[in-house]
């Protein structure tokens, strides 16, 4: 997994809300395997965490793959869509 902001990794909750909803959203192991974060910030009042995830080919992120993910103050996935691509490798 790759990450454009300021070298920060992808929290470990996200990789595996992916994993585990992977099948659900139709997707391949391809299809999650080359991640960007796009923005993320942290509600200083409620310590809520929100990350905008992109899928990327090579590391180029792919327009219109912004997923957002919710995290809760314990760091697990409080909520999240899926605008990932399916078979994006196809």
């Amino acid at each position: 997994m790759t990450t454009i902001m300021n070298g920060q990794d992808i929290p470990k909750a996200i990789i595996k809300h992916l994993n585990e909803n992977r099948s659900t959203w139709n997707l391949t192991k391809e299809d999650i395997s080359d991640l960007v974060i796009s923005n993320q910030y942290t509600d200083q009042k409620t310590g809520i965490s929100y990350y905008y995830i992109n899928q990327a080919v090579e590391g180029v992120p792919v327009d219109r793959s912004t997923t957002a993910f919710i995290i809760s103050q314990d760091g697990s996935v409080y909520s999240s869509g899926s605008a990932f691509y399916r078979n994006i490798l196809d």
